[in-house]
C-alpha cells in the first residue's frame, strides 16, 4: 500500500499539484516544504489512529506498520530517483 500511496503523490506532485504556484505569495520554504510536510503528517497520524481503533492494533504492531510504511515509501522514492532522472542529471 505505502509503495502505490508513494507513486501516486509522486506522480500528483509532478503533473497536477504545484504549490510553489498555488501559493506563490509565500517563502519556498513554506510552499515547497512545510505545507507537503503536513499533509504528510496528517495522513500518517490518521493511518496511526486507524490502526489503533479499527484493527485494533497495540502500540508495538502500528509502530512496526507505520516503519514498514516510511521505509518502503523511501525504497520506492530511490528507485524512482535511481531510474527516472531523466537525461539533465548527472
Amino acid at each position: 500500500m505505502s509503495a502505490l500511496l508513494t507513486i501516486i503523490f509522486v506522480l500528483l506532485s509532478e503533473y497536477i499539484i504545484n504549490f510553489t504556484n498555488w501559493f506563490s505569495f509565500l517563502p519556498d520554504i513554506i510552499s515547497n516544504g512545510l505545507i507537503p510536510f503536513t499533509i504528510l503528517s496528517i495522513g500518517l497520524v490518521l493511518y496511526y489512529e486507524y490502526l489503533r481503533k479499527n484493527k485494533n492494533a497495540n502500540l508495538n504492531e502500528v509502530v512496526q506498520t507505520i516503519f514498514i510504511f516510511l521505509l518502503m515509501s523511501l525504497f520506492v522514492l530511490t528507485i524512482i530517483g535511481i531510474y527516472f532522472r531523466g537525461k539533465e542529471c548527472h
